[in-house]
């Protein structure tokens, strides 16, 4: 199909259900994923890796010249297509190739160092946490790495022992991240 591409505000929540109507309407719509480890459900006890909109609320849909704007704007769950100052803006061909190229690499997925962690609270190499509990509590560190155990995910920080340097490693239950 030819035309731009245009972001189109659809129900939140039921972006995958709206990609499916407009395809099933004519509509090229495309809704972009990421993918994180989360629960399938409050019962399920282990966390596995489920796609989520990358971005909650909007889709992309390609319109050609003359398309059907009213038809697309008149569907259930659609309420509209961006744009600024009133007026509608194609999102430009490039970024759509490059956002599609980014999910095909895997950019938006979660590390699987992520799968252990508490919701909210996933640490990564180089970010800056601080430690909870413990003879380090309160110490303000950058993690240097990553790595999971039989025992559980743990990150390697540097910490201030007698005045020197010293990487150690703490469980990333114990961590929490700093703003």
């Amino acid at each position: 199909m030819k035309g731009e591409w245009y972001a189109a505000r659809v129900e939140t929540g039921r972006e995958r259900a709206m990609e499916m109507a407009l395809r099933s309407r004519g509509f090229e719509a495309m809704m972009l994923v990421r993918r994180i480890w989360a629960r399938r459900s409050r019962r399920a006890k282990a966390r596995e890796l489920v796609e989520r909109s990358l971005l909650p609320g909007y889709l992309f849909v390609r319109m050609g010249p003359g398309g059907d704007w009213r038809g697309l704007c008149a569907m259930r769950g659609v309420f509209g297509i961006v744009g600024v100052g009133g007026v509608v803006r194609p999102v430009p061909e490039a970024k759509i190739k490059a956002l599609r190229e980014m999910g095909a690499t895997g950019a938006f997925t979660a590390p699987a160092h992520h799968r252990d962690m508490a919701a909210g609270r996933e640490v990564n190499p180089k970010d800056r946490v601080e430690i909870l509990g413990g003879a380090f509590d309160g110490a303000v560190v950058v993690v240097e790495e990553i790595f999971v155990r039989p025992a559980g995910t743990f990150a390697r920080v540097p910490v201030n022992i007698f005045g020197r340097e010293t990487v150690t490693e703490i469980g990333v239950e114990n961590l929490a991240l700093v703003g």
